[in-house]
């Protein structure tokens, strides 16, 4: 929480268990920052506001995201499929409320998903939907 310039950082992890600070000063710390160089983002928080999240995704150059107990929202989507250059995406715990609505991608995005309140699950239908949206539009390749 002490980065104020985040223009060369490449790699940010954090976990609100890790930091001694609240949920509304993490959420105040990223609404005021603008990172610039980010490759990977790695958040394992209580649910950030959408329009704040989807700015981040939208960081030029990131490739990498992992997201934790985030609300994946019509707005979070669209960021997650126009960033041109993410590659992969893990989704620990997301919520997905409006899924119906969700554009495919235009190129495919590997995907990996994880829902620990549905492990019982062998594949959860939201979890289909969401490989098949990010696998740009086409049914995800089979895993060997």
């Amino acid at each position: 929480m002490l980065l104020n310039d985040l223009s060369r950082i490449e790699q940010l992890y954090i976990e609100q268990g890790l930091i001694e600070h609240s949920h509304s000063e993490v959420t105040d710390y990223f609404t005021k920052s603008h990172p610039r160089s980010l490759r990977e983002l790695r958040l394992i928080l209580d649910p950030l506001p959408s329009d704040l999240l989807a700015r981040w995704i939208r960081t030029d150059g990131l490739t990498v995201l992992y997201l934790d107990r985030q609300v994946i929202d019509k707005q979070v989507w669209q960021a997650i499929v126009e960033a041109p250059t993410l590659r992969k995406i893990q989704f620990d715990d997301c919520k997905f409320p409006q899924i119906d609505q969700f554009s495919s991608s235009e190129r495919p995005i590997k995907v990996e998903i994880f829902d620990w309140e549905s492990a019982l699950d062998d594949e959860p239908s939201c979890a289909v939907k969401v490989r098949r949206l990010l696998n740009a539009g086409e049914d995800p390749p089979s895993e060997p």
